[in-house]
């Protein structure tokens, strides 16, 4: 079935002074403009809102709510039957709410073996020196990381693999099936007894702050900024990380336009059903670093 991209942006062109009462003004009467274009066989449909960031930053909620209220109907007007996702410039991620808006950090977890490599080769580990904790709360609020995939994905192999939860029971069968398969003992706990590689999918916990070995690298997926900044005023001897970086055909692309052109849906919707989807061979992890901001 076609598919569309819808891409909402804000106005480029800043006045150089603007009331609230006038911005709100210019979201009753402006135009939303509409830009189509095509890449890779998709339809993107460029959304243009009347006004810049920060005079949409400035409105009441109402009128905020009443603008895009106005572009979600004009995207479905448009879809009509087709199915469609939406990708939101950087600027006006934070205000924009739909089901539909992909944000680019649900396909990362297809690539854990890469990302794991990745560390190894940039941290001289060798695989036999790398022990692996999971961290995650099996809390809705870490919006449904799904662990269980996770594990499948990266336990061949490993020489110590461990998972810190508060729901032990989940796992027992799939730690039990791993161990008959490759004789991989996986210990289950509360705390962080040992590990040099930390993935991390839960909620902050101040424990994890004084259990991870000096020198050891963790990696945030939950891209929570207290996490961020309590981690790099407290721990400045781990690597911190939690931010990827992707190229599609070889050149360094947004993560929410990689997600949107290969699978075209959500965060929520690929991480529910991760072992549904496969990787891409025209997306490569190009490296890892620290988003300080939070944005994806």
């Amino acid at each position: 079935m076609e598919r569309i991209i819808f891409y909402i942006e804000e106005k480029k062109k800043k006045r150089k002074k603007v009331s609230i009462l006038w911005a709100g003004l210019l979201v009753l009467l402006g135009r939303i403009k509409i830009r189509k274009e095509e890449d890779r066989g998709i339809s993107i449909i460029t959304l243009t809102f009347p006004i810049a960031t920060r005079e949409f930053a400035s409105i009441e909620d109402r009128s905020r709510a009443r603008l895009l209220n106005r572009v979600f109907v004009k995207m479905d007007k448009i879809a009509g039957d087709k199915n469609y996702c939406i990708v939101v410039s950087n600027e006006l991620s934070s205000y924009v709410n739909h089901s539909q808006v992909i944000d680019g950090n649900g396909f990362p977890l297809l690539y854990m073996e890469e990302i794991i490599q990745w560390i190894q080769k940039k941290h001289h580990l060798k695989a036999k020196d790398t022990s692996i904790i999971l961290i995650e709360t099996g809390n809705e609020k870490t919006k449904d990381f799904p662990t269980e995939e996770i594990l499948w994905q990266i336990y061949d192999k490993k020489n110590k693999l461990g998972i810190v939860t508060s729901r032990g029971d989940f796992f027992e069968e799939q730690i039990e099936t791993i161990y008959k398969e490759t004789g991989l003992l996986i210990p289950i706990g509360g705390k962080l007894s040992f590990g040099n590689l930390i993935l991390d999918f839960g909620l902050y916990d101040k424990r994890y702050i004084r259990e991870i070995q000096k020198g050891g690298v963790y990696i945030d997926f939950t891209q929570e900024q207290l996490k961020t900044k309590v981690f790099e005023a407290k721990r400045k001897d781990i690597v911190y990380y939690n931010h990827f970086h992707f190229t599609l055909d070889g050149k360094e692309t947004d993560k929410k336009w990689i997600q949107a052109l290969i699978w075209g849906i959500s965060s929520e919707e690929m991480r529910q059903n991760l072992g549904y989807y496969k990787k891409d061979e025209r997306v490569r992890l190009h490296n890892l670093d620290i988003n300080r901001n939070n944005t994806v």
